[in-house]
């Protein structure tokens, strides 16, 4: 009936909703992208110098920081991973989260 049936059966799964939530998450990343290092590449082309450089370079930088927010806001894994990390977690997150994995397999 469809030329390529697997793109159509791919629509009727549950993978379509955290697929749908992958594209947001990068195009936000990307648009994020664009708004801090576009105006200093801009800047450094015209040839803009002295502090409003210094302001664009900060604006570049700060596109780090935002990645790490949107992700962390977006990803419930990415959440889990950074509290990981820097030690957030207590013994009884990590004993529920081991309980849950269990459950699920």
């Amino acid at each position: 009936m469809f030329p390529f049936p697997s793109l159509y059966r791919s629509s009727l799964s549950g993978t379509t909703a955290s697929s749908l939530r992958l594209v947001k998450t990068f195009c936000l990343v990307y648009v994020l992208l664009l708004v801090c290092w576009l105006p200093g590449l801009i800047g450094f082309a015209v040839g803009i110098q002295g502090s409003l450089m210094n302001i664009l370079a900060i604006l570049a930088e700060l596109n780090a920081v935002l990645n790490i927010l949107v992700y962390v806001l977006s990803n419930r894994q990415f959440r889990r991973a950074i509290a990981d990390l820097i030690g957030c977690r207590s013994a009884r997150d990590f004993s529920m989260d081991s309980h849950n994995r269990n459950k699920r397999d």
